[in-house]
C-alpha cells in the first residue's frame, strides 16, 4: 500500500512538471494604464501608473522604456507591447511613442 501511494506520488510530479505554465516577463501594460499617460505628466506620475521602466540608458537619462513580453493564452502567440517615454529636461512628458497595442497605435 505504501509503494503504491510513493509511485502515485512520483506519478504526480512527474506530470506536474509537463504542465506549460504562462511566462510574463516585463511590465504589465495594459492599454487604459498607457493611454492615462499624459503630455506634461511627471516621472513620478508616470512611474505610479506604470510602474520602474524596464530599460533606463544612463547615455538617454530623458528617455525611459516599458515592455510587456507575453504569451497569448487562447491563440499561444507571443505579445510584445511597450511604450517609450521622453521627458523634457524638468522630467516632464515630452513625448510618448507606443508599440504593439493594436495596428492603430503602432508607430505612435
Amino acid at each position: 500500500m505504501m509503494l503504491r501511494l510513493i509511485a502515485m506520488a512520483f506519478l504526480v510530479l512527474a506530470l506536474s512538471g509537463c504542465l506549460k505554465t504562462p511566462l510574463h516577463q516585463g511590465n504589465v501594460l495594459s492599454p487604459a494604464l498607457v493611454d492615462s499617460i499624459d503630455i506634461g505628466d511627471t516621472r513620478f506620475e508616470v512611474e505610479s501608473r506604470l510602474g520602474e521602466p524596464i530599460l533606463e540608458d544612463t547615455l538617454h537619462p530623458h528617455r525611459a522604456l516599458y515592455v510587456e513580453d507575453y504569451e497569448d493564452e487562447t491563440s499561444g502567440e507571443r505579445i510584445r507591447r511597450g511604450v517609450v517615454i521622453i521627458y523634457d529636461e524638468a522630467f516632464r512628458v515630452q513625448d510618448i511613442h507606443r508599440f504593439g497595442f493594436n495596428a492603430a497605435d503602432d508607430g505612435n
